[in-house]
Protein backbone atom coordinates (compact mmCIF):
# COMPACT_ATOMS: atom_id res chain seq x y z
CA UNK A 1 0.00 0.00 0.00
CA UNK A 2 1.59 3.25 -1.07
CA UNK A 3 0.74 6.75 -2.16
CA UNK A 4 1.45 7.83 -5.73
CA UNK A 5 1.23 11.12 -7.57
CA UNK A 6 -1.77 11.22 -9.88
CA UNK A 7 -1.56 14.80 -11.13
CA UNK A 8 0.54 17.92 -10.67
CA UNK A 9 -1.15 21.23 -11.45
CA UNK A 10 1.40 24.01 -11.86
CA UNK A 11 -0.25 27.37 -11.59
CA UNK A 12 1.54 30.73 -11.38
CA UNK A 13 -0.48 31.47 -8.27
CA UNK A 14 -0.47 28.15 -6.41
CA UNK A 15 0.77 24.69 -7.42
CA UNK A 16 -1.27 21.62 -6.43
CA UNK A 17 -0.57 17.90 -6.37
CA UNK A 18 -3.13 15.08 -6.27
CA UNK A 19 -1.96 11.91 -4.53
CA UNK A 20 -3.83 8.56 -4.62
CA UNK A 21 -3.33 5.32 -2.71
CA UNK A 22 -2.91 2.20 -4.85
CA UNK A 23 -4.73 -0.02 -2.31
CA UNK A 24 -8.50 -0.19 -2.85
CA UNK A 25 -9.10 -0.80 0.88
CA UNK A 26 -7.24 2.37 1.94
CA UNK A 27 -8.94 5.45 3.38
CA UNK A 28 -7.80 9.07 2.98
CA UNK A 29 -6.29 8.81 6.48
CA UNK A 30 -4.36 5.59 5.80
CA UNK A 31 -0.63 6.23 6.35
CA UNK A 32 -1.15 9.95 5.81
CA UNK A 33 2.40 10.67 7.03
CA UNK A 34 3.75 9.06 3.85
CA UNK A 35 1.34 11.11 1.73
CA UNK A 36 2.40 14.31 3.51
CA UNK A 37 6.08 13.49 2.94
CA UNK A 38 5.48 12.82 -0.77
CA UNK A 39 3.68 16.15 -1.12
CA UNK A 40 6.53 18.00 0.62
CA UNK A 41 9.11 16.33 -1.63
CA UNK A 42 7.07 17.37 -4.67
CA UNK A 43 5.98 20.90 -3.74
CA UNK A 44 8.26 21.99 -0.93
CA UNK A 45 6.07 23.69 1.68
CA UNK A 46 2.61 22.16 1.27
CA UNK A 47 -0.66 21.89 3.16
CA UNK A 48 -3.63 19.59 2.76
CA UNK A 49 -6.32 21.20 0.60
CA UNK A 50 -8.83 18.33 0.51
CA UNK A 51 -9.22 14.59 0.88
CA UNK A 52 -11.74 12.01 -0.20
CA UNK A 53 -12.27 9.32 -2.80
CA UNK A 54 -11.77 9.52 -6.56
CA UNK A 55 -14.12 8.22 -9.24
CA UNK A 56 -12.31 4.87 -9.17
CA UNK A 57 -12.95 4.51 -5.42
CA UNK A 58 -9.34 5.06 -4.42
CA UNK A 59 -8.38 7.24 -1.49
CA UNK A 60 -7.14 10.65 -2.61
CA UNK A 61 -5.45 13.63 -0.97
CA UNK A 62 -4.87 17.02 -2.63
CA UNK A 63 -2.12 19.33 -1.40
CA UNK A 64 -1.52 22.99 -2.21
CA UNK A 65 1.82 24.78 -2.21
CA UNK A 66 2.42 27.39 0.46
CA UNK A 67 5.26 29.02 -1.51
CA UNK A 68 3.29 31.94 -2.95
Amino acid sequence: MSWQILKIHNSPIQARVTIVNDDNAATPATDYHAADALARRTLGAASLASRGYGLTGRAMRIYASQAY
